[in-house]
């Protein structure tokens, strides 16, 4: 099985192109922590920056609502590619291919479900890409419609990718 999982914080925002067949593409990079532990006792952090690739409407989702330093869950596999460059060198990257962010809970900046408005921008981030309220929705049909959960609450709000 290929799947991989991983949770952290865009180090720049989305890179959006458009393929020769004019199929959308985005590709970005997450910075995820992880901790060990020294044969002295310490526990040290290391961070992997993690090259995520996402196509089609997750990719447009991806330009439009995700920007460095949102916090994301990201779902996908792992993808080899190979390429030769102009000079005749081999080169080798490791990407994660997706169709599935999520932002998790508590990191988007709402106001709450009585306004469904989200808040304003503070004065040192200016970023329009809020989540809309309301209107057609941006994102795949297979990442379900918002619906009211069993506790009430609509589980969807304020996140563009669930």
């Amino acid at each position: 099985m290929n799947q991989v999982e991983i949770v952290g914080n865009l180090t720049k925002d989305p890179v959006i192109k458009a393929t020769n067949t004019g199929k959308m593409m985005a590709r970005f990079s997450v910075a995820v922590d992880r901790s060990y532990t020294t044969l002295g006792g310490e526990t040290k952090t290391l961070t992997d920056f993690i090259t995520v690739v996402a196509w089609g409407q997750t990719a447009e989702a991806a330009g439009n609502y995700l920007k460095k330093g949102s916090r994301v869950f990201v779902l996908g596999r792992y993808t080899n590619r190979t390429w030769d460059t102009p000079e005749g060198i081999r080169k080798y990257i490791t990407e994660v291919n997706t169709n599935f962010i999520a932002c998790p809970l508590g990191s988007w900046e709402w106001e709450g479900k009585k306004t469904g408005k989200p808040k304003p921008a503070s004065p040192g981030n200016q970023d329009k890409r809020n989540f809309p309220a309301n209107g057609p929705s941006p994102f795949p049909s297979n990442f379900g419609t918002p619906g009211e959960g069993p506790d009430g609450m609509n589980p969807f709000d304020g996140n563009p990718f669930m």
